[in-house]
């Protein structure tokens, strides 16, 4: 399957991350159930692939926010190409602002955000990268997982092992 490189359109998922405080637990019942990789032991942050893309990101809860009665959960990043933009509408809409916008590394900005209901949810603006010679700049973005614009699509499946291409695989 040839791997989607095309930005996300604004308000799509491109990304989800699994919170979780026991990521050793959580990346064996995900590795059973799709064949993806579990993450490194102690890594408090890592990626999970299967067949070789990264699919999803596994973060460490710490045990404070999980003494606290934080629970794991899905995080789903939203695709922007304006973060300023979407921050400066989260409140009209009745919604606020967790985190504000921060650079990550030179492949681009992220944000926190809740709705009006108090689900959490990201944001992700890609930094342009420079678009090879003879192309349109608009043609090239960087996002910092690979397989950031193929995961999220409800197609398809991996061949060989049946790994779904995304949790909301339409193929099972």
């Amino acid at each position: 399957m040839a791997e989607d490189t095309a930005r996300h359109r604004p308000g799509t998922p491109c990304w989800v991350v699994l919170v979780t405080p026991d990521p050793g637990r959580t990346g064996e019942f995900y590795a059973d159930l799709f064949g993806w990789s579990e993450p490194k032991p102690g890594a408090g942050f890592d990626t999970v692939d299967c067949n070789g893309s990264e699919v999803a990101a596994v973060l460490q809860l710490p045990p404070e926010a999980a003494e606290a009665g934080a629970a794991s959960r899905w995080l789903v990043y939203l695709a922007t190409d304006d973060i300023g933009a979407s921050l400066g509408k989260i409140r009209g809409a009745g919604g606020e602002i967790v985190a504000p916008a921060f650079d990550v590394g030179d492949l681009g900005r992220m944000a926190m955000a809740a709705d009006g209901t108090g689900a959490h949810f990201g944001l992700w603006e890609p930094a342009p990268t420079p678009a090879p010679t003879g192309t349109s700049p608009a043609s090239s973005t960087r996002s910092p997982w690979p397989a950031c614009s193929s995961w999220a699509r409800p197609t398809g499946r991996a061949r060989r092992t049946g790994c779904p291409t995304s949790p909301w695989s339409t193929a099972m």
